[in-house]
């Protein structure tokens, strides 16, 4: 017996006992479907988005001291991507029920000016990087930094697609946010 979350608005969210589960490949075949109808071309979804597709788990443990460990949803992290590149911003998470029905959806898609999309090769984002890394070396605040990771993606500024560095960091130091990582995004317009 597995759990599936039952669609209702507002108040509480009853549970229900299934037998009918679905696989995680029969949850991609459903997040197209799902996708398809929002719009989304079959080609933008194979070329231009990234899918993970995690298992939610929940744990009971009732008054006998039996624990019950199950399934209980199927969540989907979808990313935009152009060309290989993250575009920042741009997500979609979908919550489906065990038995495969959309539960709830949470949409970020932002649209662009396409015509003045700036692409990026391989080449100007090595430059980019090893621009920013260079930078950074000589930097105070370098001294702060235990480990560092640079890397290029797009962002959406004003319906343009913008360069944008990420520079992800993990602060040292006697400071709270000591052990914390920091990312920050730097628009390149």
């Amino acid at each position: 017996m597995q759990w599936v979350l039952l669609r209702q608005v507002g108040g509480e969210v009853p549970w229900k006992r299934t037998t009918k589960v679905v696989s995680k490949d029969a949850i991609q075949d459903n997040i197209r479907r799902d996708l398809a109808s929002l719009g989304f071309t079959e080609s933008e979804v194979l070329s231009d988005m990234r899918v993970e597709v995690r298992t939610l788990r929940g744990t009971a443990k009732y008054l006998d001291g039996t624990i019950d460990d199950h399934a209980m949803a199927y969540i989907a992290y979808i990313k935009r991507y152009i060309d290989g590149v993250e575009v920042l911003g741009s997500r979609i998470v979908m919550a489906y029920n065990l038995d495969g029905s959309l539960h709830r959806i949470s949409l970020h898609w932002p649209e662009y000016n396409s015509v003045a999309a700036p692409m990026m090769n391989s080449v100007t984002m090595n430059g980019l990087l090893s621009e920013v890394e260079l930078k950074l070396q000589g930097h105070s605040l370098r001294k702060h930094i235990d480990e560092m990771d640079v890397r290029v993606a797009y962002s959406i500024v004003d319906g343009q697609l913008t360069k944008t560095v990420v520079l992800s960091a993990q602060l040292n130091g006697p400071s709270p946010d000591s052990g914390f990582i920091s990312v920050l995004h730097i628009p390149l317009l």
